[in-house]
């Protein structure tokens, strides 16, 4: 078994045989005054109250794009200029996914998809809010709304992004959001030591 594992190894490609280089060292997650945090759809009322939030800590705000063209998250085609310069230099990234707030504003599927392409070296946290459901499809509440796939593409494109975060050594927290009363779940949740993907 031990020879064929070899074997095998050899034969793989060295995207493959180096996996484990390809896993950037975890870095302090924890947000100091006067970082710069990206919020991609503060436009939101849940994104203006958490972007308020933040700049009472004393952080530094920019506010990001929440859609963009289906090219940008193409694999095929070189990534986004404009998204790696909109994140370029910033220490977190908030998403404010749709749905999340009574179907008002929020970041699209996609833009969650391009922007795994383009995470900076700099990042240390990833907040993602997302609506409740898209880790319970096979609930008939949450299937219903899943019937043209919706909440599966939410769902993979947070788990690229989380996947792109522990590259650059950034941890990734995903937040649960009730919409239907509009109170908020609690996160399910947060990044593990090693840099990220919690939920």
């Amino acid at each position: 078994a031990a020879t064929l594992l070899s074997e095998l190894e050899a034969a793989a490609p060295a995207s493959f045989r180096n996996r484990n280089a390809l896993v950037a060292t975890s870095k302090d997650s924890r947000l100091r005054r006067g970082g710069t945090v990206v919020v991609s759809g503060a436009e939101s009322e849940l994104g203006e109250a958490l972007s308020a939030a933040l700049a009472g800590m004393g952080c530094r705000l920019r506010r990001g794009t929440a859609s963009c063209p289906a090219t940008f998250a193409d694999p095929n085609l070189p990534p986004s200029y404009t998204l790696r310069k909109e994140y370029q230099g910033a220490d977190a990234v908030v998403f404010v996914c749709a749905g999340v707030d009574g179907g008002r504003g929020g970041v699209s599927p996609t833009l969650l998809t391009a922007a795994a392409r383009v995470l900076p070296s700099s990042l240390r946290r990833v907040l993602l809010l997302s609506p409740r459901g898209v880790e319970r499809t096979l609930q008939l509440s949450f299937a219903l709304r899943n019937l043209l796939g919706q909440l599966d593409r939410q769902r993979a494109a947070a788990d690229a992004l989380a996947a792109a975060a522990r590259r650059v050594g950034a941890e990734t927290t995903v937040m649960y959001v009730e919409t239907a009363g509009g109170g908020s779940g609690g996160g399910d949740g947060s990044g593990g030591g090693s840099g990220g993907g919690g939920r």
